[in-house]
């Protein structure tokens, strides 16, 4: 992995810095869990507003995108994706800003991605890309639905490509840390289909074990 600087202080004013932790403790403080996003939409709209894009909407139920242009209308147009859902958890890190929610917490930085992306609208409202860059605030992407009604509520139409980052408490604030190839992994569900053949209790050895003995074993000695 590479680690590269990122000079908080020559990026902002310090009044957008105050402006950016702010909501960064408020959204904290108000977690929404997926498909219920509705306070936090509003308030990152809102936010989105402010910086005066060429387009903001809702997307995706509980999702937002903005438009902000580019220097070059013919440039390639890419996405900066942020997700914006909480977690069923209970906060007990006496924080000031903990989850006023009983049961809900952002357990998972949401809030810091979310404050990540409206800090991005602000520099490239600055400092414009080459190509329009569009926003995305994603609901749901504890579940996997979130990407799915963005999808289909067009928020991806004639986006060439997509960027996101999450945030790592291993590494200090102030830095960017990426690599070439995969970062992170991933959980996801699948079934497995075991086909043996069966014998009689007396004749034991004449049947197939194929949990037993699987043709090929994903992990060696974790088949019992």
């Amino acid at each position: 992995m590479a680690a590269v600087p990122f000079p908080l202080a020559d990026m902002f004013s310090s009044e957008t810095q105050h402006r950016l932790l702010e909501l960064r403790h408020d959204l904290h403080r108000h977690p929404e869990l997926s498909q219920q996003e509705h306070l936090t939409a509003e308030r990152l709209q809102r936010e989105l507003e402010a910086v005066k894009p060429v387009h903001v909407a809702r997307k995706g139920g509980t999702g937002v995108l903005a438009r902000i242009r580019g220097t070059d209308p013919s440039a390639p147009v890419i996405a900066l994706r942020g997700d914006i859902d909480a977690l069923p958890i209970q906060e007990e890190t006496g924080l000031p800003f903990s989850s006023a929610c009983p049961g809900v917490m952002h357990a998972c930085g949401h809030d810091v991605h979310a404050t990540w992306m409206i800090g991005a609208a602000h520099l490239l409202t600055e400092r414009p890309a080459r190509g329009d860059v569009v926003m995305l605030l994603q609901p749901a992407e504890e579940t996997g639905k979130g990407a799915l009604a963005l999808i289909a509520d067009g928020a991806l139409d004639g986006v060439s490509a997509v960027f996101g980052a999450h945030v790592d408490r291993r590494f200090p604030v102030g830095q960017i840390v990426a690599q070439a190839g995969p970062i992170a992994a991933a959980a996801d569900t699948f079934e497995i289909e075991l086909i043996g053949s069966g014998a009689h209790g007396a004749r034991p050895h004449g049947t197939s074990s194929c949990c037993c003995n699987p043709p090929r074993k994903p992990e060696r000695g974790h088949w019992r």
